[in-house]
């Protein structure tokens, strides 16, 4: 079977996205996939990130720009969250894994690929300021679990950033300081026998491992954003490469069905770690080579990427639903993204041939390695 040429891989996504796009009065309308009706901001959000990773915005106008960016900024309310009125009667708005915050982390990625900062500032991280308070509510994750760890990993993932944010882009002093005691409060309680967080489990258990180390993807950003020290690496990438199916999916060795999160969720810290240390580095690229490949074998058609294989999956909202093997904006992005990460240590496979461009925000689309 021939592999699909880069160029054509990146006109086919591009396509799809534009697909998406409801041409009614601002350009920011775009439905999250065939089956949906409704216009919703995440879905434009993926688009301006999809875009930006392929260099399709570096020739848009500066009047273009101008719009794209104050279309999202009128999503901004007085709390500093951006909220979307088409989805704002979710059951899982105030949840991390998919409600305000969570959108509003996308949000800022989706303004800094334009060039733009976020014009208020968040209410919700004013509570950490109290350098007491940010380890006490660290603390308080519920830990219990491999699945309430993995949640943890999206709280403190959500409010992490927006904590660098505040740093980085609104010269938030304060935020500077919590989220270091964030990260110290993280460094000292990795769990020495699979590198994350949560509790003891065992680790011949895949579907337990699995959950912590999808977890571990949230708070490791929040390390490698501000190039941070992390423990136990090489117990890190033994954990995560035993997840590999034979498919090259990351949902265990006898789940041959990997989804968008499982597989992004493994390919971000093997790179990152990769340039980290010296440990298992061929085996890495070995297990990468067939990650991409699994990647790609998502994509449909249409040019768009299902979620995973064979079922439907409906994300935090009707007016966010994909059928089963049907094309969604959020796969779309996310498995783009995992190309993209993965060609920093290919850059002679089919994936490193893209000129990806990355952000230099905190979040998950930035480029330091």
């Amino acid at each position: 079977m021939n592999s699909p040429k880069p160029s054509i891989i990146r006109k086919k996504t591009l396509e799809y996205m534009e697909n998406m796009h409801v041409r009614i009065s601002h350009y920011g309308h775009y439905r999250y996939s065939a089956s949906t009706k409704k216009p919703v901001l995440y879905a434009f959000t993926y688009a301006v990130m999809t875009k930006h990773l392929y260099r399709d915005l570096d020739n848009i106008s500066d009047e273009t720009r101008k719009e794209w960016s104050s279309y999202l900024q009128s999503f901004q309310d007085e709390d500093g969250l951006f909220k979307d009125p088409v989805v704002a009667d979710g059951e899982f708005v105030d949840f991390d894994w998919w409600g305000w915050r969570h959108l509003t982390c996308h949000v800022l990625i989706a303004l800094t690929c334009l060039g733009v900062i976020a014009k208020k500032g968040f209410a919700c991280i004013t509570p950490f300021y109290d350098l007491g308070f940010v380890k006490k509510w660290v603390s308080e994750r519920d830990w219990s679990t491999p699945a309430s760890s993995n949640n943890a990993g999206n709280e403190i993932l959500n409010y992490g950033t927006l904590l660098q944010y505040a740093r980085d882009f609104h010269n938030d002093k304060k935020a500077g300081r919590a989220i270091e005691g964030m990260l110290d409060w993280l460094f000292k309680n990795q769990n020495p026998h699979y590198g994350t967080w949560g509790p003891d489990i065992d680790i011949n258990k895949k579907m337990d491992l699995a959950e912590v180390m999808m977890g571990g993807y949230h708070e490791f950003l929040l390390f490698f954003y501000d190039k941070r020290p992390l423990k136990y690496k090489e117990i890190i990438i033994d954990r995560i490469l035993s997840l590999q199916n034979k498919k090259g999916g990351f949902s265990g060795p006898h789940h041959p069905v990997s989804s968008a999160c499982q597989d992004i969720d493994a390919i971000d810290p093997l790179v990152r770690l990769t340039f980290q240390t010296e440990y298992r580095k061929e085996d890495i690229k070995i297990a990468l080579k067939k990650a991409i490949s699994c990647v790609l074998s998502h994509q449909n058609k249409d040019g768009g990427f299902m979620f995973y294989r064979d079922k439907d999956f409906k994300y935090g909202h009707q007016e966010m639903y994909s059928g089963i093997n049907e094309s969604a904006m959020f796969p779309t992005w996310f498995r783009t993204l995992s190309l993209a990460i993965a060609a920093h240590i290919l850059p002679d496979s089919l994936i490193g041939k893209f000129d990806w461009r990355f952000t230099d925000c905190p979040g998950v689309q930035f480029g330091k390695v």
